[in-house]
């Protein structure tokens, strides 16, 4: 297929380009979130990355995810499932939105506790199971 894995040096802008897609997601969520967070490689200062920003919104309950989910679509977010991380949902940002993965998911879940944890965690140590 040849698809090609680009890795950059830290970009401090990727901190803005995840204030402003927080803010497009926000007039829609607002009343439904505990937290939007900048997740990923693009969310720990100095390191290198994949140049896409990475966020989970983060919410209380299952039915706040599914309500997180139509309401995403009013904004042009396609829901893509679960794309086998149980309980985290992942969309397809919109045509006119710079390209970024964004997941909602409850607070609780098991992949949104890893990528909190991901900021924390020496680099030497990212290679051990986080549980």
């Amino acid at each position: 297929m040849g698809l090609t894995l680009k890795v950059v040096e830290y970009d401090p802008g990727w901190i803005r380009t995840f204030e402003e897609l927080r803010e497009f997601v926000l007039p829609v969520l607002n009343d439904l979130i505990i937290t939007i967070e900048h997740v990923g490689s693009t969310s720990v200062p100095g390191i290198a990355a994949k140049p896409i920003v990475d966020m989970d919104v983060v919410v209380s309950t299952q039915e706040d995810v599914h309500t997180a989910i139509q309401r995403l679509a009013t904004l042009g977010y396609v829901h893509e499932g679960d794309l086998g991380a149980n309980g985290r949902e992942a969309f397809i940002p919109p045509d006119d939105v710079v390209w970024h993965h964004l997941y909602v998911c409850t607070v609780d879940n098991v992949e949104y506790k890893r990528h909190i944890l991901f900021r924390f965690v020496r680099p030497s140590r990212r290679r051990q199971k986080i549980q």
